[in-house]
């Protein structure tokens, strides 16, 4: 026995209580007291009250960790952490410092890395030498950018994005000639949608999850083969974004809604779009109106470009409030951007590709030589002819080619055929039509290829022989 009693003397010194079983014991002790003490009377009570507040504050640290009691209520003095005592929690003094994860998985490292360096980059957004505009000064601004080709519209609308994108800045960018795609490589968090992908159906979610993930999202336009599947795509995502923001007028998100090309979507003369059906080009106006109308109090703001201000709807451009006019050659145009701009009508002809007059919301204008795109700019550069170097070394003496028009010999001469018949006549264009269709060139695009046709031509074609009764344009 007194063997065993010193065991326990040696052992009773090395095991000491942390300060979560402090806490937790001295909670035990007031639940046993609240008995008695709320029988006192007032000072009961109060006494009371600060005995459950106690229970309150620490028994959690006991609850928490009843799966490992022993280990971590009994320990050595060896490996017991100097933890602060019962009374500096209970008087919130020493806390430790909450510590960092231990890792995290690659992509949200990634995702952290883009934020971190869009809260280090500048507040500004850099267009041109001279040019600095800071973020709250265009963001949440509708803009109007204009200019004929080549003069550079598109490469500004990108650049703008991209700058735009340092802050993470959300964005819908319906994209009709590939020239946006390779922003893929540029912008944080962008995404590119086509045929398929996109739909009437989900358009409205991919448009919530616009900002509900704070994405830059592409639509390919030019993957459709139906331009009034892609309207309606367009509007059903312009409606998902009015839903997240109205859903969350707590944590709105701005929102850039682009739309590049816009003489060929929402033109002065419907008869210009390439939107044939009327239901899906009233969706797609009235979806661009309801964000220049409202969606600015929600965070919505558009981004309009186009080569001709006369082509496009003047209630499109007349509630711009920032614009950079580029190059025109028109009359027509150019007095148009009288209504913007005071610089003088030959200083506008004579800008040059990548000039540009800015327009700020209080009316005064300067004309910069705007940045390049950070992106390749390979689909959206004009075709050119390569046209072949002149020999160095020129024929100069022409005895010395070869007769081409020599007789040959040994070859007998062509019979000539004498007939008064004349040539069977061309085939009419709705047999060539006809045949493109059955041979599969079922959609306004396809029979344009085949026919060698624009498209407003190959609409017209399917609709003109669809009345008529030649084809049914509904079977593809």
């Amino acid at each position: 026995m007194e063997d065993n009693g010193e065991k326990l003397k040696e052992l009773k010194p090395s095991m000491q209580l942390t300060p979560n079983a402090k806490g937790a014991l001295a909670a035990g002790g007031g639940i046993v007291a609240l008995d008695v003490l709320t029988h006192a009377g007032p000072a009961g009570l109060l006494v009371a009250g600060i005995g459950t507040w106690v229970m309150a504050r620490h028994t959690s640290d006991f609850l928490y960790m009843k799966d490992r009691l022993t280990s971590h209520f009994i320990h050595s003095p060896e490996t017991a952490e100097q933890g602060p005592s019962f009374a500096d929690r209970l008087l919130g003094r020493g806390q430790p410092e909450e510590s960092a994860p231990a890792s995290l998985p690659q992509e949200r490292k990634a995702s952290l890395l883009k934020r971190l360096v869009a809260t280090q980059s500048s507040g500004d957004i850099d267009l041109a030498p001279g040019l600095q505009l800071g973020i709250n000064d265009i963001a949440g601004k509708a803009t109007f950018i204009c200019g004929i080709r080549r003069s550079g519209k598109t490469t500004l609308g990108v650049r703008l994005a991209e700058e735009m994108g340092k802050f993470n800045m959300a964005m819908l960018i319906p994209d009709l000639k590939g020239d946006w795609l390779s922003c893929i490589d540029t912008l944080p968090n962008a995404v590119i949608l086509r045929q398929g992908e996109a739909t009437e159906k989900n358009a409205a979610s991919h448009g919530y999850a616009i900002c509900e993930e704070g994405l830059q999202l592409i639509l390919d336009v030019a993957s459709y083969d139906d331009m009034n599947e892609a309207a309606l795509v367009i509007a059903g995502m312009i409606a998902g974004l009015f839903l997240w923001e109205k859903k969350h007028p707590d944590a709105r998100r701005l929102c850039a809604v682009f739309l590049d090309e816009a003489q060929s979507y929402l033109p002065q003369d419907v008869k210009d779009s390439i939107i044939s059906e009327p239901v899906a080009r009233d969706a797609m106006m009235n979806a661009y109106m309801q964000v220049l109308a409202v969606g600015g109090s929600l965070g919505l703001f558009p981004v309009i470009l186009t080569q001709r201000i006369s082509q496009v709807a003047k209630k499109i451009v007349a509630q711009s409030e920032l614009a950079f006019l580029l190059k025109q050659t028109m009359d027509l145009d150019i007095n148009r951007y009288q209504s913007f701009t005071t610089v003088q009508k030959e200083k506008i002809r004579a800008l040059k590709q990548g000039q540009g007059i800015y327009v700020d919301i209080e009316g005064a204008s300067s004309i910069h030589q705007f940045h390049k795109r950070t992106s390749s700019d390979s689909m959206s550069r004009t075709p050119s002819v390569n046209v072949p170097q002149k020999s160095k070394q020129p024929i100069e003496d022409y005895d010395d080619l070869p007769d081409l028009w020599e007789d040959d010999e040994d070859d007998d001469p062509l019979p000539v055929v004498q007939s008064k018949r004349t040539a069977p006549p061309k085939p009419s264009k709705y047999d060539r039509a006809v045949k493109a269709w059955n041979a599969g060139n079922r959609s306004i695009r396809r029979l344009a290829d085949a026919m060698e046709l624009n498209f407003n031509q190959a609409r017209d074609l399917i609709n003109d022989m669809h009345n008529k009764g030649i084809i049914n344009k509904h079977e593809r």
